[in-house]
């Protein structure tokens, strides 16, 4: 039996309407161009009628990604890291993805456990100026994977150019998303999983 949406529309009910299958319903409302033109007309029509909206948590069950990025902060206070929040929220957003943010708390009691949590439920995760010990950062980026640091650079200001760090964390993760070895910039400390 189908599960009803907050609405009360299933899938099941827009392929009643639609006369055909859920799994014709299913590749329309996923975008598939391997359906004929007249017959997704009939499924969006459908679909419209009834007010049915595909569920995110169904779509990132049967694909196995969220869209998500799990981005976590020691706090919100600090503008430069509000700075590289919007940087990053940019990246993320032109490639299809958004960002959760988790705060971990300034002294971070429990960041690594606090850090891997958020990314159960996300696609990756970006630590941002973590204060756990190198070890716990390796294990940590070890187990989130896919999974990138941001820190700025000893020989930096600790105000580094958020812009830049946030272009060099997005393009680490983005590899890793990808199967491909992350490429951090230059002048950049990006700690990624050994």
């Amino acid at each position: 039996m189908a599960r009803a949406r907050k609405n009360g529309t299933t899938i099941g009910d827009v392929a009643t309407e639609a006369g055909v299958s859920r799994a014709t319903v299913s590749r329309v409302m996923n975008g598939a161009s391997s359906v004929d033109p007249a017959i997704a007309e009939r499924v969006r029509a459908a679909a419209e009628k009834l007010h049915y909206r595909p569920s995110t948590l169904a779509r990132s069950l049967s694909l196995g990604t969220t869209g998500s990025i799990a981005v976590s902060v020691p706090d919100l206070e600090d503008p430069w890291i509000r700075q590289l929040l919007t940087r990053l929220n940019s990246a993320a957003e032109t490639d299809g993805y958004h960002l959760l943010i988790s705060i971990t708390g300034r002294p971070p009691t429990g960041e690594a456990q606090h850090s891997l949590q958020a990314r159960t439920r996300c696609d990756g995760l970006i630590l941002v100026r973590p204060a756990m010990d190198e070890p716990t950062l390796q294990g940590t980026l070890e187990a989130a994977t896919p999974a990138v640091a941001v820190i700025p650079n000893s020989h930096q200001s600790p105000a580094a150019d958020p812009t830049t760090l946030a272009a060099g964390a997005w393009s680490a993760l983005h590899a890793q998303l990808h199967g491909k070895p992350p490429s951090p910039s230059a002048g950049i400390v990006l700690a990624t999983a050994i």
